[in-house]
């Protein structure tokens, strides 16, 4: 059905989510081009996960945009603004969700279940005792929130002698995130398994292959 006006929405997320941006990016000018001219979206990159910038962001869409779309953090202030927010625009969470809202809707996989299916493939490929580790970005990530615990539960529920750490990382820029996977080894020369939550995957995939074995 024709819209009967033009309608103008925005997406706001992190630009330390960098790789998720980079895709958000491509999918949102693929599913745009069937609506060219009727649709505009913008894009707001904010420069890290602050609820205080997230709230405002938000706060200033209320009477601008006909909708907004948002990888979100997820604190009370987030939450607050999606509330306001969501009694005059339609919202959309993608990729994380925000806990104990009902005033949005989420696009994205269950979390908790992807995490779970990577535990269980880490635990039937570590051949012996060491250390598995979880890379993420915090529990304000729901998302990623979702996919450690349900890494954490499958190890938990099989008594498996593996370890598991966690390690959030902080600043998630490229230079970082290898330099930081690459302390890790160094760190703990057991470690037979790395699950990526969700940071930058470039990053930890050059470390993983910069890596020696020592002898």
């Amino acid at each position: 059905t024709p819209w009967q006006r033009h309608r103008r929405y925005r997406a706001i997320f992190s630009r330390q989510r960098a790789s998720i941006a980079e895709r958000l990016n491509v999918a949102f000018l693929y599913a745009a081009t069937p609506w060219h001219g009727t649709i505009t979206l913008e894009r707001t990159l904010v420069e890290d996960d602050d609820p205080e910038i997230f709230h405002a962001e938000i706060m200033k869409c209320i009477g601008v945009v006909d909708g907004i779309i948002i990888v979100p953090v997820d604190d009370p202030m987030v939450r607050h603004a999606v509330r306001a927010a969501a009694q005059k625009i339609p919202i959309v969470a993608m990729v994380s969700d925000i806990r104990k809202s009902r005033h949005h809707w989420f696009v994205g996989v269950d979390n908790y279940r992807a995490g779970r299916t990577a535990g269980c493939l880490a635990a039937k490929s570590i051949p012996h005792l060491g250390k598995a580790v979880i890379l993420w970005r915090g529990s304000a990530d729901t998302g990623q929130a979702d996919r450690v615990r349900g890494f954490q539960d499958v190890f938990a529920s099989r008594e498996s002698p593996v370890e598991v750490l966690t390690f959030p990382v902080i600043n998630e820029t490229h230079d970082n995130v290898t330099l930081f996977v690459s302390s890790l080894f160094r760190q703990h020369p057991d470690l037979c398994a790395i699950y990526n939550a969700g940071i930058d995957e470039p990053a930890v995939a050059e470390a993983i292959r910069r890596y020696r074995p020592q002898d």
